[in-house]
């Protein structure tokens, strides 16, 4: 009986670990995407002008710097999706 317990409990760990690291996948694959999909777009944009405007290498920069900025982004995704971080969070803010 002792087995058959643990064996559920194992598979039941098993299966909230990986919910949390498809999650985690699912939320970097997202902030990459959005940090890096308008450099692309104004990629493609590029290739159909013949001479880039001002206000498109501004924005052109901006999308840039927002492509960087994606490896910033990646530790505070891991933090906020945390199991330590979202137990003190809820800590914290919970009312007295």
């Amino acid at each position: 009986m002792a087995r058959c317990s643990e064996a559920l409990r194992s598979r039941r760990c098993d299966r909230v670990r990986t919910k949390k690291l498809t999650r985690s996948a699912i939320a970097i694959c997202m902030a990459f995407f959005i940090c890096w999909a308008p450099f692309h777009i104004l990629q493609l944009a590029q290739l159909a002008m013949t001479r880039p405007t001002l206000p498109f290498y501004y924005a052109y920069n901006v999308a840039i710097s927002l492509g960087y900025a994606n490896s910033c982004l990646n530790p505070f995704i891991y933090i906020l999706l945390g199991q330590n971080f979202q137990r003190q969070f809820g800590v914290q803010v919970r009312p007295a």
